[in-house]
């Protein structure tokens, strides 16, 4: 499953599928082991990161961005994903990536 399935929208950022993200950071707590192919999957995104051509640390600012409104959003419940939000977002990293091309 996917979170914008619906396209690159907070809509499909339902309470459900936070709820649903919460169990495996539960789950991850209780077995830590459970983690490992997680892992291994982050290192070979970052690596790929890495390796884009881009200008050190621009790339990185990529996944940086997306992760830190979702684990706002899942964990913590400190802010919820508007659609503004996520298109606002957006438009800044795309701007962010067209300076370095």
């Amino acid at each position: 499953m996917r979170f914008f399935e619906t396209g690159p929208s907070a809509e499909a950022w339902t309470t459900e599928r936070r709820d649903a993200s919460l169990a495996l950071f539960a789950a991850f707590a209780y077995n830590p082991t459970l983690l490992a192919p997680m892992r291994k999957l982050y290192k070979e995104l970052w690596q790929r990161v890495s390796d884009d051509g881009l200008a050190l640390g621009v790339s990185q600012a990529v996944p940086a961005v997306i992760h830190g409104i979702w684990f706002c959003w899942v964990l913590l419940g400190l802010r919820k994903s508007t659609n503004q939000l996520v298109e606002d977002m957006r438009i800044a990293v795309e701007s962010l990536l067209e300076e370095q091309l």
